[in-house]
């Protein structure tokens, strides 16, 4: 029994200690509840820079927004470009094809220009022998 009494104790002693660091901890939480450990100019430092940043992220929206349509435009005007470009592309090798084209008629024309002028040389030449033997 004796032995019964002493952990009886024992147990209200641990009780007694556990009650004790409860109440220090209540205590402590209260206190800590009523008294941040940040103080109110580091709170409102915290706050400034909140919103600075939320500033920032706000500007860099809309600077992102800015630039994704100035990438679009740009898209816009490139793709304008590019489709002038392939009608220009197939302008140009149609007027290329024209040109070899009246080129090569236009070698036609002085070849038969000179069979012309060397048929008109011989015809001036019999004429002359034949105005010469006339006279």
């Amino acid at each position: 029994m004796s032995n019964l009494l002493s952990q009886l104790t024992q147990l209200q002693t641990a009780i007694a200690k556990l009650t004790e660091k409860c109440q220090f901890v209540t205590s402590e939480l209260a206190r800590l509840k009523a008294q941040p450990s940040i103080s109110n100019e580091q709170m409102s430092e915290v706050q400034s820079e909140l919103e600075q940043t939320q500033q920032r992220i706000e500007n860099l929206e809309q600077l992102i927004a800015e630039q994704e349509q100035n990438h679009a435009e740009l898209e816009s005007r490139y793709q304008s470009l590019s489709d002038s470009h392939s009608v220009l592309g197939n302008e140009y090798e149609q007027a290329q094809a024209k040109i070899d084209e009246l080129s090569l008629a236009n070698q036609k024309l002085i070849e038969k220009n000179q069979v012309a002028a060397e048929h008109t040389k011989l015809v001036l030449e019999r004429l002359a022998k034949i105005d010469n033997e006339d006279n």
